[in-house]
């Protein structure tokens, strides 16, 4: 069960790891177990989903983080939402555009040009060809 931002990160600075003044960065969520089944038991990585009222499952982010296995305090386990929006984003895209863009991405990289903005020729280490 995802819960609102404001009430995780109250639950985390609970915990002794975290103390008073942790604050949770906007681009991650958390969830509860459903039942009594162990959040933390999942690989960091993998998909958080959440049911739908039709049944279905939607994807809510990418597991990130948690705080141990806890024993007599339940806390949330945390996750990317901003992944899960990209991967939302990629999966929805037809396969020719993706491949027309990692095409023409490919085509920047090997003719030496700036990638998204960046000046790699004058930077250090770009032009010794670190980072291309």
């Amino acid at each position: 069960m995802v819960i609102p931002s404001r009430q995780c990160e109250a639950q985390l600075k609970t915990s002794q790891n975290l103390g008073k003044y942790f604050i949770l960065n906007e681009g991650f969520s958390c969830a509860l177990p459903p039942s009594d089944s162990d959040l933390c038991k999942v690989d960091f990585g993998s998909a958080v989903a959440c049911q739908r009222e039709d049944g279905r499952y939607e994807l809510a982010g990418v597991n990130s983080w948690d705080i141990a296995c806890p024993t007599k305090q339940s806390l949330p386990s945390v996750f990317a939402t901003s992944d899960a929006q990209w991967i939302t984003t990629v999966l929805s895209t037809p396969t020719p555009v993706l491949q027309a863009e990692e095409k023409n991405y490919q085509q920047t990289l090997s003719q030496g040009e700036s990638i998204d903005g960046v000046d790699t020729e004058d930077k250090p280490g770009f032009s010794q060809g670190y980072g291309k």
